[in-house]
């Protein structure tokens, strides 16, 4: 067992960062691209590791084990990285560990839920799955770490049945200018009090989870005559208007 600040640098040095696809660098996207042939796009960083073993096993009886972030085992990312590994490279998941919280020795003390998935070429037998310590002989594992068939879930453009097509789930594309946190709600309906109508309570799941107050400016129905009288909500409107018009 290594220990100390052995242990801290082999840590930083190989293990793979835990980086999600919307926080990686240009660098970090490069590396994927070149390791997996596939854009860095729905893809966590950890995802190379995976093409390059499989890379690696090719005409061998190689086995590996990875500890990774669970997020490659939930939602858009599994058919994503888990096909072609499947399909292309032949590779088997013969045992692997359902999510668990790993703490970081490291100085950040980074805390991540993790699996441990172990792979080859080979169809190996029995399969086991781990989980909170006990360990279920199993007849297959797939991509999403359950003992049940492989079938791959993928995003679609389109909706199933005849129902209007989304365009854009809940996202103001505003650059912050309709929000307000409780400080910035109290201090603007001061100034500007005719506003509080049509500021409502705006929720997204850290604000439930951690109970913090979150507003946004809501004119659906506004009146002109309103709208007329409230310089600050106007101004807002403007920079709404201006960062959307300098979007792509």
């Amino acid at each position: 067992m290594i220990t100390g600040d052995l242990a801290l640098e082999l840590e930083k040095d190989f293990n793979p960062p835990f980086v999600g696809y919307a926080y990686q660098s240009q660098s970090q996207k490069e590396d994927i691209l070149q390791t997996t042939g596939l854009s860095a796009k729905n893809m966590d960083y950890v995802a190379s590791w995976y093409f390059k073993a499989a890379q690696w096993m090719q005409g061998t009886g190689i086995k590996a084990a990875l500890v990774s972030t669970n997020s490659i085992t939930q939602g858009e990312q599994v058919a994503v990285i888990w096909k072609p590994l499947m399909q292309v490279y032949g590779i088997h998941i013969n045992f692997a560990h359902r999510t668990f919280r790993w703490d970081s020795e490291s100085n950040d003390k980074a805390q991540v839920h993790c699996v441990i998935i172990g792979f080859s070429m080979s169809r190996m037998q029995p399969k086991y799955l781990y989980s909170e310590g006990h360990r279920k002989e199993v007849a297959s594992i797939n991509p999403y770490l359950l003992d049940a068939p492989t079938i791959f879930i993928s995003s679609r453009s389109k909706p199933l049945c005849d129902v209007p097509t989304m365009t854009k789930g809940n996202q103001p594309t505003d650059s912050g200018n309709f929000i307000f946190d409780n400080k910035e709600y109290t201090d603007f309906i001061q100034k500007e009090p005719l506003a509080e109508k049509y500021i409502h309570l705006f929720l997204g799941s850290r604000e439930f989870i951690n109970n913090i107050p979150r507003f946004c400016l809501w004119l659906v129905g506004v009146s002109p005559t309103d709208l007329k009288k409230m310089s600050l909500v106007r101004k807002r409107i403007e920079a709404v208007k201006e960062f959307r018009l300098n979007s792509s």
